[in-house]
């Protein structure tokens, strides 16, 4: 739960946040005239050491910028900063620890570009970042310099990127440099260089992709096709050891109805759209359907030999139906003794405790457990805006807390059941502790493997490791595959980690003092 108080002082507007979880309130802590809260130890997530009580006071001039930032750790103070700008550009930055470190940083801008960062740490170089731009303001080369902290001696790592464009401003090539050096400066490693190529069409459409390896070879590339009408009709992936194409085709009002995946030559997927939205498939797209259903089958009939639970992830609300038909169906073979298949739940979608009960009772009456994954969900946008362009109500709930309540409210239901095995997909703090306190409440053991947790390698930690630390069944996901298809998928899971109201400073906050600890052995 987050308390938010705002009161002024001496022209300053003080944004003061608590992050107040089980436990009375402690007590509030005045210093001045600003005023926060600390609260008791929390409940949860429980450290070894207790030090889990995380305030940060922020300090706001009148035109909105942070001037200083407080720091509390169990009520004393760890560190604060504090900014100087200049027509509003950020020119300092100072950092100072209660170890005594002093951290510096001095911005230098030219028509209001940034030049040079430069980053000390007790009067030592800790990095350095310089900028160059071309006339026209894009930018033209970056060099970042950064202190290696793992290395026994001082060493530093560079990289330096050089940007080139076309006469329309387009990005054609982006030339990466990477190497160390020592403190004088001198180059102590080989040089790693990449390339990457890009060629547009004339509506500035980027049409392929290159990127080059260090000696110069292809080691990837991508191109695009378009119709008359500016719709994607075609892509091709190439890699070194493989290669990927895709075919997409369109409705009369230019919505994606169907597409092809073939990979090395053979067909892998074929659009489920139309089963979806319960449509008569042609004689091809049935044969097409049935191949679906039989790579679907030979995957979960190894998962079942091998005795591994398999989770199949869930996506946008106009494929999910026909996704949800072949799940059920496999849970129905395989599901007969404990869950192995598993669906996913997105709960963000205001039917899904409805599809939930209905489920249920569909597998009361052929005898299969239910395993599912239950996330909040990652196309919300996305869901939104076709709902309005096509004009049929959203299935989205209408907040966040009502996306909440409707999470909670399944996980309730599911622990209510002792045939339905739940991977609580979440990095909700909230919500992992209701399914810790529910689980505890039902007598349910704590590596009963009918219960997992699960959260993104590098997100969320603090809730893995203290959940796997009282015995309970974690996964950490490795998302995988190229950088073009990963990245968007790892931005969605951190734009909803940073919705999570003051989660996302505590957990910085967790991760620097963990870095502190392993570095001088605390």
């Amino acid at each position: 739960m987050e308390e938010m108080s705002i009161e002024s002082m001496m022209g300053a507007t003080v944004i003061s946040i608590a992050n107040i979880w089980e436990g009375p309130l402690a007590g509030d802590m005045f210093k001045g005239k600003v005023k926060t809260h600390t609260t008791l130890p929390e409940q949860w997530p429980e450290m070894h050491d207790n030090d889990n009580d995380f305030t940060e006071i922020n300090y706001l001039n009148k035109q909105g910028l942070h001037i200083k930032t407080e720091y509390y750790q169990n009520g004393e103070r760890t560190s604060y900063s504090v900014n100087d700008y200049n027509n509003d550009l950020l020119i300092s930055e100072r950092t100072t620890t209660n170890k005594k470190d002093i951290f510096s940083s001095s911005y230098v801008y030219k028509d209001d570009l940034l030049i040079t960062k430069i980053t000390t740490c007790n009067q030592k170089l800790y990095s350095s970042t310089e900028c160059a731009y071309y006339k026209n303001k894009k930018v033209k080369h970056t060099k970042v310099t950064h202190l290696d902290e793992d290395a026994k001696t001082i060493v530093y790592s560079v990289s330096e990127v050089f940007y080139y464009y076309d006469l329309y401003t387009n990005i054609i090539k982006i030339e990466s440099i990477d190497y160390l050096i020592d403190e004088a400066g001198t180059v102590i490693s080989t040089k790693e260089n990449s390339i990457i190529l890009y060629a547009y069409d004339y509506k500035k459409r980027i049409t392929k992709e290159s990127s080059y390896d260090n000696l110069g070879e292809l080691d990837f590339f991508e191109e695009q096709y378009f119709n008359e009408v500016g719709e994607l009709i075609k892509d091709k992936q190439n890699y070194i050891d493989s290669n990927a194409s895709t075919n997409y085709k369109y409705d009369n009002d230019g919505s994606l109805f169907s597409f092809e995946r073939f990979v090395a030559g053979e067909k892998v997927n074929t659009s489920i759209k139309k089963i979806t939205e319960k449509k008569e498939l042609t004689v091809d797209e049935k044969s097409e359907w049935l191949r679906v259903k039989e790579r679907y089958n030979t995957v979960c009939k190894a998962a079942f030999d091998q005795d591994v639970p398999l989770l199949i992830d869930a996506e946008e609300s106009w494929m999910q139906t026909a996704a949800d038909h072949l799940i059920e169906g496999l849970m129905e073979i395989y599901n007969k003794e404990k869950s192995i298949i598993f669906n996913t739940l997105q709960m963000y979608r205001h039917d899904r405790m409805d599809y939930l009960k209905a489920l249920h009772q569909k597998a009361q009456q052929k005898g299969f457990y239910i395993g599912l994954k239950v996330v909040r969900g990652a196309y919300m946008e996305k869901e939104r805006k076709r709902a309005e362009e096509k004009g049929y109500p959203s299935t989205i709930c209408k907040d966040k807390q009502a996306t909440d309540d409707n999470y909670n409210d399944a996980i309730k239901y599911m622990m209510e059941h002792p045939k339905m095995s739940l991977f609580a997909g979440t990095h909700n703090e909230e919500s992992s502790f209701l399914v810790k306190e529910l689980a505890e409440e039902k007598g349910i053991a704590v590596n009963d493997q009918r219960l997992w947790f699960g959260q993104l390698y590098g997100m969320s930690d603090h809730i893995s490791y203290n959940l796997s630390d009282k015995g309970f069944n974690v996964a950490k996901y490795v998302p995988f595959g190229p950088v073009r298809d990963v990245m968007p998928y790892l931005i969605r899971r951190a734009e909803e980690n940073t919705s999570v109201a003051g989660q996302t400073s505590r957990e910085l906050n967790l991760i620097k003092t963990e870095r502190k600890r392993r570095r001088y052995n605390e």
